[in-house]
């Protein structure tokens, strides 16, 4: 992407702005049906960030199955991240269109935000505990 990038708009994904170049990654994907995001930012500086995924074709394809069904969006979201900031991050789907849910939500962040993540899922946790819990400085203990 990053060839590409530099091919196409004579600049460097390092000197573009950043919305600007999501943007640019994404639109193929939404272009070929893979669905619409929503990136939100806020919380970065604490070392996660959240991704709202509509119309996912794989939720859509498989349907209500009651758990989250989108595991290559998060591998995708998590390969992504990691090249572009140069530091591995981990990716989560929290919240899930087959659950029932109006549409799927990601955790994108280090090894342990995820696994603190996956554990509070399996204890009953929404996406909305796990963000709280989040954004309140909470981790595994």
């Amino acid at each position: 992407f990053g060839q590409w990038f530099q091919a196409e708009f004579d600049k460097s994904i390092r000197q573009t702005n950043l919305m600007f170049l999501l943007e640019t990654w994404w639109w193929p994907f939404t272009a070929q049906g893979w669905g619409r995001w929503e990136i939100d930012m806020g919380d970065r500086k604490q070392g996660f960030m959240f991704i709202n995924l509509f119309d996912s074709a794989v939720a859509r394809t498989l349907g209500d199955v009651g758990k989250p069904v989108c595991f290559l969006y998060a591998g995708l979201f998590a390969g992504f991240f990691t090249e572009m900031v140069k530091k591995k991050l981990s990716c989560i789907e929290i919240q899930c269109y087959s659950m029932g849910e109006t549409y799927c939500k990601f955790l994108l962040g280090g090894q342990d935000r995820i696994d603190a993540a996956g554990f509070w899922m399996n204890e009953g946790a929404t996406a909305r505990d796990i963000e709280k819990r989040l954004r309140g400085g909470e981790r595994l203990q």
